[in-house]
């Protein structure tokens, strides 16, 4: 009795129950940005629900943490937490390390598809960690304009003691 009562508030809850069913192997949500490859231990990094932020997790990281995300679109990162222990517990983007209290350098930093970032942590102190989304890379905005001509009354001094400075 106790498994039927499970199982009625199981599908209250999601809406469904799957009885042996073969199941759909799990989807990228469209606006992903990044996934984990590889995470020591299991649980150390992650991704929010639609993969557009990378994190260690809530509080601090732990010591000895191996991760590594694949960029699965081009994206111009932002940190929204950051704290790590200088030198020795490092994010690496783009070939760049980043360690510290401040993350000078990482907000803006554009990273291509299918490219890595990783994350390491040695065997003591820990800090708060990281939490970085991405968002598309911004197109320029402004478009270059071609010089503008002047007019014979607006025309440059044409000798040294006519110049203006």
């Amino acid at each position: 009795m106790r498994d039927l009562a499970v199982l009625v508030l199981y599908v209250a809850a999601c809406g469904r129950v799957s009885l042996g069913q073969p199941t759909a192997a799990p989807t990228t949500p469209q606006d992903a940005y990044f996934e984990v490859v590889q995470s020591i231990p299991t649980s150390a990094c992650t991704t929010n629900l639609d993969r557009t932020c990378i994190t260690d997790g809530a509080g601090d990281y732990g010591s000895d943490e191996r991760c590594t995300y694949r960029v699965l679109r081009q994206a111009t990162l932002a940190v929204t937490e950051w704290g790590t222990e200088t030198r020795l517990d490092h994010l690496t983007v783009n070939g760049v390390r980043f360690s510290g209290s401040v993350s000078v350098g990482l907000t803006g930093v554009t990273v291509a598809a299918n490219s890595n970032i990783t994350w390491l942590s040695d065997g003591s102190v820990e800090r708060v960690g990281y939490t970085i989304c991405g968002s598309d890379t911004a197109a320029p905005t402004a478009t270059p304009t071609a010089a503008p001509t002047l007019s014979p009354s607006s025309a440059a001094p044409t000798t040294p003691s006519d110049a203006y400075f």
